[in-house]
């Protein structure tokens, strides 16, 4: 019975870690960068020149999907936008 579940457990057992070294390394990234500029909007827009290409791919995936599900994409945007709370959100597809 667990025969055929064993790709899905390890699948969850990698994935796991790797979502959590992800936001880890983000956050320690972004903590790096703001230690060095001592300014916020530089470091924000100093990590921004290194993601414009992943944003893209990403936020294309989202509005590629959607578009496979046959839900429309009303919003899609690659502008960078700093937030109510202080985070900054890259890129965004809504419905």
């Amino acid at each position: 019975m667990f025969a055929q579940f064993n790709g899905l457990i390890w699948f969850v057992l990698t994935l796991l870690p790797l979502a959590f070294l992800q936001r880890f390394l983000h956050r320690e990234i972004q903590a790096v960068l703001l230690i060095l500029s001592r300014s916020e909007r530089f470091y924000h827009y100093r990590f921004l020149d290194h993601l414009p290409a992943g944003v893209l791919l990403h936020e294309l995936s989202h509005y590629c999907m959607a578009l496979l599900l046959g839900i429309k994409a009303a919003r899609f945007s690659l502008v960078p936008q700093m937030l109510p709370d202080g985070r900054l959100q890259l890129g965004y597809v809504e419905r």
